[in-house]
């Protein structure tokens, strides 16, 4: 009886351990799907059609920026430049949406960086190029941002920022130059 009882609990400790590996391997495969992964959308830069929803939603969650160009009648000029802008400039970041509609509108549609659960609209069917590209980097999260973008705001910003040492040793000296303007006074 010894022997068989070792036995049996031999295999009940086989069958324990056969069951937990496999129970973890299940549990494991099941979390590794449990997130729900995005459908990646494969969109050319330049459509010539109206976004699904699911579409605008992908565009948008990744940071990029929407650019809606609606017409009445086609202008092939503006169409051009809308579209070398997009190409040239938004380095893969901003999809144009281009189709009939019964008004002319340009929109640029990008996360509202105040509110991020919401969706910013901008109006720019009257806008110059250099237009165009502000609103643009104001608007596209999506990292890592354009170079142009990068470079305008060091433009704004003048250069280069003074470094807190060199604002510490102007400060320094300052100081120094007000007391002993202080100490000439009083003597």
């Amino acid at each position: 009886m010894k022997d068989s009882s070792k036995r049996v609990v031999g295999a009940i400790i086989v069958l324990v351990m056969f069951f937990s590996i496999a129970g973890s391997a299940l549990f494991y495969t099941q979390v590794q799907q449990t997130p729900a992964e995005q459908p990646k959308i494969e969109l050319q830069q330049i459509t010539e059609r109206q976004l699904t929803n699911q579409e605008r939603l992908l565009i948008l969650q990744s940071g990029g920026v929407i650019i809606e160009y609606t017409y009445k009648d086609l202008n092939y000029t503006k169409k051009t430049e809308i579209e070398n802008f997009v190409i040239q400039k938004t380095e893969g970041k901003a999809i144009l949406s281009e189709y009939k509609s019964e008004e002319e509108k340009l929109n640029f549609i990008g996360i509202d960086k105040s509110n991020p659960r919401a969706a910013e609209v901008r109006d720019m069917v009257s806008a110059n190029t250099s237009t165009l590209f502000n609103n643009f980097c104001d608007l596209v999260l999506a990292q890592p941002a354009p170079l142009d973008c990068s470079l305008r705001t060091l433009k704004i910003t003048g250069g280069t920022q003074p470094s807190p040492t060199s604002s510490a040793v102007q400060n320094s000296t300052q100081n120094q130059t007000a007391q002993n303007a202080t100490q000439n006074a009083t003597k």
